[in-house]
């Protein structure tokens, strides 16, 4: 499976925790039974969304303070947190490269989102640091 697809895989498994709008442990336990998820996803992909799940709180404060004023995280679309979430995990936490992360969001972006939605994704994405990736 390319590289892509995996992401498209682990946003999709992100956007489910949000569309279900469950608690992240009723989530997972949910993700564990099988419910809700599709047979072909892989358990790497399973595991990147574990991971990234344990980091929601740390990154979701990350991105609020780079959101404009009257805007919160819960206000973003259900897409939009899950692209968010997974490439500030990637770029913070996996260390991958910050370019390579924010093409692939925005493509993915053009390819299920409005144009006007790119310059405020990866301006979140841009400004979105961690000091210690711990």
């Amino acid at each position: 499976m390319s590289k892509r697809k995996q992401r498209i895989e682990a946003i999709n498994f992100l956007y489910a925790h949000y569309v279900m709008n469950l608690e992240k442990e009723d989530f997972l336990k949910t993700i564990n039974n099988g419910v809700g998820i599709s047979e072909t996803i892989s358990e790497e992909i399973i595991n990147l969304g574990i991971n990234v799940l344990k980091k929601e709180d740390e990154i979701v404060a990350k991105i609020n303070e780079k959101l404009k004023h009257g805007w919160t995280f819960e206000r973003l679309s259900n897409y939009h947190k899950a692209i968010l979430l997974l490439g500030i995990f990637e770029i913070n936490f996996l260390k991958i490269d910050k370019p390579i992360i924010v093409n692939e969001v925005l493509e993915i972006l053009e390819k299920t989102s409005d144009n006007e939605d790119y310059n405020y994704i990866n301006a979140i994405l841009d400004g979105v640091k961690f000091e210690n990736n711990s």
